[in-house]
C-alpha cells in the first residue's frame, strides 16, 4: 500500500464519526472511544502516535459534522409543510415529458416535485412547454402520496419572461439541463421504444423505464448496470484517454484532460453519488500523476468519500453511497489477488482462458463479494446469479454505451448513419434485456437472508481477515485462519438459522391509510395478498401496495384474496393486476353494482384472472402454510343477496385462518359481530387477531377476545380519519385483554416474522 494509504484510514474513521454523530450517540461515548484509542498499545501496523491522533482528530470531526446535520426526515417534513402548492407549478422540468411522469424543480425554492401527467395531453402541449430547463407553468392539483406529495397536470405552458439575473452557476446548471434534455429527444427519436434503456445507461435518467426491466435487472442482480455507476465513467473515461492519446502533449497534461471531460460527462448527466465517486478517483489519480506522485488507489477512494461526506453527511446512510464505496473497496483489494489466483490455476501452460475473461471474473467476485453484506443487510436478499449475470452483461454494456454515445454524435452530422448505427445496438440492448430476464426468472436466482446472519457473517470475515493480516500470521497461519473461517460457516450458518427460525412466514400489514392489505410470503416464497386498499390517484408505481410489494421483490403473487366488494378494500386491485402475475382470485361473490366492484372485474376478465368464490371449508396450502376459509357460507351470501340494494357487503366479509409451526393468525376483514360470535367454537386459541372493520365498535367483542386469547392485535387505519377508527371501546376492550396492539395510523407497515421454532418478531416502519 502506497503512501496516500492514510487517507483511506482518514476516510473510513470520518465516515464513522458521521454514523456515530446521525445515531446520536452520546458525545461522551464518542470521546471515550478516541482517548481509548489513543491510549491503546502500539500495534506493529498501528502507525506512529501522531497518525492515531490525527484519525481521533478526523473522527471526532465527523460526528460533530453528523450532530450537527438534520435529519432527511425533519427537513423533508419541514418543507411539505410550508411548501405546499394549490393549482399552479412554476418552475423547470429536469428531463423532457415524454413519460407518464416527470421531476420539476420549483421556482419557489422548495426543491423537487414529481409532476404526472396522466390526466393531460402531452402531445397537445406546445413544443417550448416540452422542453427541459426552460420556464414552464404547469396547472392542476397537489396530491397527498404515501412519502411525499405530487402534483396531477392538466395543462402546461411556457412562460415568457425569465427572471432577468441568474448567477453564472445557475446559468451553467440549466445550460447542463437543456443540453441533456436535447440528448433524451434525440435518444427517442433513434431508438423509439428501447430509448430509456440507452438514457438510463448513458444519462442516469430512468424516466420511462418499464418497471419490468427494473424488477428483471434487480432480480438477476445487475441493477448497477442501469444506474451510471463507476463502470459507467470508466468505460467514458477510457473512451477519452484512446481520444486524447493522439495530441502531442505529456503524458501528465493528456491524464488531466481526460479527467476534465470525465468530471464535465459526471456534471452533464447531473452528479449521481456512484458517478461522483467514480469521477473524483478519476480527478485524484491524475493530479497524483500531474504532481508527480504514484497513484495510490486507496488513497483515491479515500479522498472521494471524504470529499462526497464533506458535502452532504447524509450520505453515509444512503445504500447507493454505501454499495458503491464498497464495490469499490472490494475491486481496490481483492480484484488483483484473485485475478493472479485464475490465472495460475486456469489458465495454466495452455492459455487457453483470455486474460479478459479471468480479470472480469476476479472484478466481479470482488465487488460481489465486498457489497454482499450491505445487499443482504438492506434488501434481505443475496442474488446467486449476480456474478454470471454480470459477466453475461458486461461486455453487453461495454459496447452499447460506447456505442450509444457514438451514434448520438454520428446522428448530430448524419440522421441515417446516426439509424444505422441505433439499430445495431439496439441488438445489444435486446439481448442485455434477455440476459436480465433470463437471470431473474431462473430457479434460486436470488435466496432470503436474515439481518442477524449477515451481521455474524460480516463480522466473522472481518475478524478473520484483521487477524490475517497481523505481521505475525505467516502463511500457513492466514490458511488455517481460512480453513476455520470456511468450517465455521458450514456449521454455524445453519445452526444460527436455526436458532432464530430460518426462513419463516412474514406477514406485512401495509400502510394504506383507511383501509386494509396484508401481504404474506410464505417459507416456500409464496405470495399470498388479503386486500389491496382504497383506490389511489397516484401514479400505479406509486400506490402503497404495488411500492411495498415491489420493494420486497415480488413478481408474481399466487392468491388474491378479497374479503369483500368495499372500496376501502378492492380499490387498489386494479393498480396490482397490472403490476404484477396474478395466478389467482378468490372473493366472496357477492353481486353489487359497485363502480369500484365493476372496474376490479373488468381488469381481471382483461388480464385473464382465474376468479372463484371463497366459502366456509376451503383449505389450501402453500409452501407448507395451511389456509381456512372460516366465513362466508352460502347461506351468508344468499341472505345478501335478497337484500338487494340495501346489501351490506361487510356481514359476508372473508375470515381466513392461516397456520404454521404452532401459531395461527386470523384475518376477519370488516366482519362484524355476529360473525365473530358463528366462529368463537371452533376457532380456540389464536396468536395474531386482524381486528375487524379497522377497530370499529361494531366488532371484536369481549367475548370474542375471551374465547380467542390473541397475543397480537393488528389495526389497518389511517391517521386523523373521519370515522373515529379505532374506536376507544374496542381498545379498552383489547388492553383488558392483555392483547399487544399494532395500529398503522402509529407504527406505519407493521412486519410479522415467524420462525420456524414459532416465535414471533415484529418490525415497524416508525
Amino acid at each position: 500500500m502506497t503512501a496516500a494509504a492514510p487517507i483511506a484510514r482518514f476516510a473510513l474513521v470520518y465516515a464513522a464519526g458521521v454514523a456515530v454523530g446521525l445515531m446520536s450517540v452520546p458525545v461522551w461515548v464518542a470521546l471515550l472511544a478516541g482517548l481509548l484509542a489513543l491510549a491503546a498499545p502500539k500495534r506493529p501496523s498501528g502507525g506512529p502516535l501522531e497518525l492515531r491522533a490525527g484519525l481521533i482528530a478526523v473522527g471526532v470531526a465527523g460526528a460533530l459534522a453528523g450532530y450537527a446535520t438534520p435529519s432527511t426526515d425533519s427537513t423533508t417534513a419541514g418543507g411539505l409543510a410550508v411548501c405546499a402548492v394549490d393549482s399552479v407549478l412554476t418552475g423547470r422540468f429536469l428531463s423532457p415529458p415524454l413519460s407518464e411522469s416527470v421531476p420539476l424543480a420549483r421556482d419557489d425554492g422548495c426543491g423537487v416535485m414529481t409532476v404526472v401527467l396522466r390526466d393531460m395531453d402531452r402531445d397537445a402541449t406546445p413544443l417550448a412547454a416540452r422542453s427541459a430547463g426552460k420556464p414552464v407553468r404547469v396547472l392542476g392539483r397537489q396530491r397527498e402520496g404515501r412519502h411525499r406529495p405530487w402534483f396531477s397536470a392538466t395543462h402546461i405552458e411556457a412562460v415568457d419572461h425569465v427572471e432577468p439575473r441568474l448567477a453564472v452557476v445557475d446559468h451553467l446548471h440549466w445550460g447542463a439541463v437543456r443540453f441533456r434534455g436535447g440528448l433524451v429527444l434525440r435518444i427517442h427519436e433513434l431508438y423509439g421504444v428501447r430509448a430509456p434503456l440507452i438514457t438510463a445507461l448513458t444519462l442516469a435518467r430512468t424516466e420511462g423505464l418499464d418497471r419490468d426491466v427494473r424488477d428483471a435487472f434487480a432480480g438477476a442482480g445487475i441493477a448497477h448496470l442501469l444506474a451510471i455507476s463507476g463502470f459507467h465513467v470508466g468505460v467514458v473515461a477510457g473512451l477519452v484517454s484512446i481520444s486524447v492519446s493522439a495530441l502531442p502533449w505529456g503524458r501528465r497534461r493528456k491524464r488531466l484532460l481526460a479527467a476534465a471531460v470525465t468530471a464535465a460527462y459526471v456534471a452533464l448527466i447531473g452528479f449521481p453519488v456512484s458517478a461522483c465517486r467514480a469521477a473524483l478517483i478519476v480527478v485524484l489519480t491524475a493530479l497524483s500523476v500531474a504532481l508527480g506522485r504514484v497513484p495510490s488507489r486507496w488513497g483515491a477512494l479515500g479522498g472521494a468519500a471524504l470529499v462526497l461526506l464533506w458535502i452532504d453527511p447524509r450520505e453515509i446512510v444512503n445504500p447507493g453511497f454505501q454499495l458503491s464505496f464498497a464495490g469499490a473497496a472490494g475491486l481496490a483489494a481483492w480484484a488483483r489477488p484473485l485475478e493472479s489466483w485464475l490465472l495460475t490455476r486456469l489458465r495454466g501452460p495452455t492459455q487457453r482462458i483470455p486474460r479478459t475473461v479471468t480479470s472480469n471474473l476476479a472484478a466481479g467476485v470482488a465487488a460481489t463479494v465486498a457489497t454482499l453484506p450491505f445487499v443482504a443487510w438492506h434488501f434481505d436478499r443475496v442474488a446467486l446469479l449476480g456474478i454470471p449475470a454480470t459477466l453475461a452483461a458486461t461486455p453487453l454494456v461495454s459496447l452499447a454505451l460506447p456505442g450509444a454515445l457514438l451514434s448520438l454524435l454520428v446522428g448530430s452530422v448524419s440522421e441515417a448513419g446516426g439509424l444505422v448505427l441505433a439499430g445495431g445496438i439496439s441488438v445489444l440492448l435486446d439481448a442485455l434485456s434477455l440476459v436480465a430476464r433470463a437471470a431473474a426468472e431462473a430457479p434460486m436466482a436470488s435466496v432470503w437472508v436474515s439481518p442477524p446472519s449477515v451481521l455474524a457473517g460480516s463480522t466473522g470475515v472481518f475478524l478473520a481477515s484483521w487477524f490475517a493480516r497481523h505481521p505475525g500470521v505467516d502463511a500457513r497461519g492466514r490458511r488455517r485462519i481460512t480453513l476455520a473461517l470456511v468450517v465455521s460457516a458450514l456449521v454455524g450458518w445453519p445452526t444460527l438459522l436455526a436458532r432464530e427460525g430460518g426462513r419463516g412466514l412474514d406477514l406485512w400489514m401495509i400502510d394504506v391509510g383507511q383501509g386494509d392489505a396484508l401481504a404474506i410470503r410464505t417459507p416456500g416464497d409464496s405470495w399470498i395478498l388479503v386486500d389491496a386498499g382504497p383506490p389511489s390517484d397516484a401514479p400505479i408505481p406509486a400506490q402503497p401496495v404495488v411500492q411495498t410489494l415491489r420493494s420486497l421483490g415480488v413478481r408474481r403473487i399466487d392468491l388474491l384474496i378479497l374479503t369483500h366488494p368495499d372500496a376501502d378494500h378492492i380499490g387498489g386491485v386494479p393498480g396490482v393486476l397490472r403490476s404484477f402475475h396474478v395466478a389467482r382470485v378468490l372473493e366472496p361473490a357477492l353481486p353489487v353494482g359497485k363502480p369500484v366492484y365493476e372496474d376490479v372485474m373488468a381488469e381481471a376478465d382483461v388480464q385473464g384472472v382465474p376468479w372463484g368464490a371463497a366459502r366456509a371449508g376451503q383449505r389450501f396450502a402453500y409452501g407448507g402454510v395451511s389456509f381456512e376459509v372460516l366465513h362466508p357460507t352460502d347461506s351468508a351470501v344468499s341472505v345478501e343477496e335478497d337484500r338487494g340494494s340495501s346489501v351490506e357487503a361487510n356481514r359476508v366479509s372473508v375470515v381466513l385462518r392461516v397456520s404454521w409451526q404452532g401459531v395461527d393468525i386470523v384475518l376477519t376483514g370488516d366482519a362484524y359481530v355476529d360473525v365473530e360470535e358463528t366462529l368463537m367454537a371452533d376457532l380456540g386459541d389464536i396468536d395474531i387477531l386482524k381486528i375487524g372493520h379497522h377497530g370499529s365498535r361494531t366488532s371484536t367483542s369481549r367475548a370474542f377476545l375471551r374465547t380467542t386469547t390473541p397475543e397480537h392485535a393488528l389495526i389497518s387505519a389511517g391517521r386523523s380519519n373521519r370515522y373515529g377508527h379505532p374506536a376507544s371501546g374496542v381498545l379498552a376492550r383489547l388492553e383488558d385483554a392483555g392483547v399487544r396492539i399494532h395500529r398503522t395510523d402509529e407504527l406505519g407497515t407493521v412486519r410479522f416474522r415467524i420462525g420456524r421454532d414459532g416465535r414471533v418478531h415484529v418490525q415497524s416502519a416508525r
